[in-house]
C-alpha cells in the first residue's frame, strides 16, 4: 500500500463482527505491507482527528497487489487505484461465464441470521447466474451485520476464503433486493446467485 495522499492515512482490517481494527498508520509518501486472505475488507481513514474514509478494499484474488490510497500517483493501468503485482488465480475470469436464469421477485424481508463462530477454513466459490442481475455478496457477521464483500456482474464469478458454518446474503444491486441466504457447509462450496442449476459437487 502507497500513501500517495498529502496526509498521513490509518489502515484498519474489518473484523469478523464488522468492526475496526488498527493495522497501521502510513506517512505522506509511506509504503506499508501486510499479508492477507481474500475476502478480506481493509480501510484507509484519515488520520486522527479527522477520521473520514479514503478508501476501501477488499482483494478478491489470491495475488499480490499494489494499492495507491488516494490514487494520484496510480499509473494508468490501475482500476481504483490497484495493479496487480502477480498473476491472479487461474479460473477466477470474467471470461469464464456462467448460465443464467431470471432473478427471483420475492420482496419478503430477508430473515434474520447470523454467522457462528468458527475457525475451520473453506472455499467459497460464487457464480452469478442471474439473467441481467448484478448482484452484492454480503458476509453476515456474528452480529447479524451485513458486510458487503463483493460487487459481481450477471454471469461472473470469484473466489473467497471464508469458514464452514459462516453465513452469506446475495442481494440485486440494482434496488437491494433480497434473492438467497446460503452456509458454508463444505470444504469448498459452491453457491449460485439466483439458485437455477444445481450447485456443483
Amino acid at each position: 500500500m502507497i500513501n500517495d495522499c498529502d496526509e498521513a492515512v490509518d489502515v484498519l482490517w474489518v473484523d469478523f463482527h464488522g468492526r475496526e481494527r488498527p493495522w497501521g498508520t502510513i506517512a505522506p509518501g509511506g509504503r506499508w505491507a501486510t499479508r492477507t486472505l481474500r475476502g478480506h475488507t481493509w480501510r484507509v481513514r484519515q488520520a486522527a482527528p479527522q477520521r473520514g474514509l479514503v478508501t476501501q478494499y477488499t482483494p478478491l484474488l489470491a495475488a499480490r497487489s499494489r494499492l495507491w490510497v488516494c490514487g494520484f500517483d496510480a499509473p494508468e493501468d490501475a482500476i481504483d487505484g490497484v495493479t496487480p503485482m502477480s498473476p491472479p488465480d487461474a479460473g477466477a475470469t470474467a471470461e469464464d461465464l456462467v448460465p443464467r436464469c431470471a432473478a427471483a421477485t420475492d420482496e419478503r424481508s430477508a430473515p434474520r441470521s447470523c454467522s457462528p463462530v468458527s475457525y475451520e477454513p473453506s472455499t467459497m466459490h460464487f457464480a452469478n447466474d442471474c439473467a441481467d442481475t448484478a448482484v452484492r455478496v454480503l458476509w453476515l457477521t456474528m452480529d447479524c451485520a451485513e458486510v458487503q464483500y463483493a460487487f459481481v456482474p450477471a454471469g461472473e464469478r470469484f473466489e473467497l476464503a471464508t469458514y464452514l458454518g459462516h453465513r452469506w446474503r446475495v442481494r440485486a444491486a440494482a434496488d437491494d433486493r433480497w434473492l438467497r441466504d446460503f452456509e458454508i457447509d463444505a470444504k469448498a462450496a459452491t453457491s449460485l446467485a439466483c439458485d437455477c442449476a444445481p450447485a456443483e459437487e
